[in-house]
């Protein structure tokens, strides 16, 4: 009878035991399952953002490209348009010059058909730019002219100016500076003579080419005047 009892105890045990087993081998499974679940989600959720950040990065770049594209030919229509000026303004002044001295335009301070070189007879040259200068607080009558290149002293390039006193289709205006540090008049006569007109009958100067004539024929006419190159 205690062997009965003994051997349906062992039985018993060895059931348990078995249960036992397979409930923690149970267990161990579902832990695996469910870890590489999680590692699997994980995974999957660090690739999506990436992938939106890459996208993200590649939209910037291409915004970023196109931005500067647009730049790019913002300069160069700029360019192009300030290229066009500069030759349009070459241009006009390179006709108004073939065309002569317009004592007309002169007077009304466009200055365009005196710009060029001029050389007198001792070989001393003006060069004429097509910059006008303005100072509306000169002390002088006048108070715009055209700038003689290369003439400039205290800050204040020499000009020529305009005037409205015409004289047998000939102009005279003045040469000089808007310096306000000069205490006697800061300008001398100037006429502007277009070929075919004598200024007078003391004129000898040639009267078959374009002049500018220092001193207004002061000091002579031939001498003091300069002719278009």
């Amino acid at each position: 009878m205690t062997k009965i009892h003994s051997k349906h105890g062992h039985k018993l045990l060895y059931s348990i035991l078995i249960a036992l087993i397979l409930l923690i081998a149970a267990l161990a499974g579902f832990y695996l399952a469910s870890s590489k679940s999680n590692n699997l989600f994980d995974k999957v959720s660090t690739k999506r953002p990436s992938a939106k950040i890459a996208k993200k990065a590649d939209s910037s770049d291409n915004e970023q490209d196109n931005t500067t594209t647009k730049k790019d030919n913002t300069v160069t229509s700029d360019d192009k348009d300030n290229a066009t000026e500069t030759d349009n303004k070459k241009t006009e002044d390179s006709t108004n010059a073939n065309a002569g001295l317009n004592i007309s335009q002169i007077s009304n301070d466009d200055y365009s058909s005196l710009v060029g070189k001029w050389t007198n007879n001792a070989g001393k040259t003006m060069d004429v730019t097509n910059t006008v200068e303005s100072e509306p607080n000169s002390k002088w009558t006048v108070n715009k002219g055209v700038i003689i290149a290369d003439t400039e002293r205290n800050g204040y390039p020499q000009v020529l100016t305009g005037g409205s006193r015409v004289t047998n289709g000939t102009l005279q205006g003045g040469i000089g500076s808007f310096d306000p540090s000069i205490m006697v008049s800061a300008f001398a006569p100037v006429v502007y003579a277009p070929k075919g007109q004598k200024i007078n009958d003391s004129d000898d100067s040639d009267s078959n080419r374009d002049r500018i004539i220092i001193g207004g024929g002061q000091a002579g006419y031939a001498s003091q005047a300069y002719y278009r190159n």
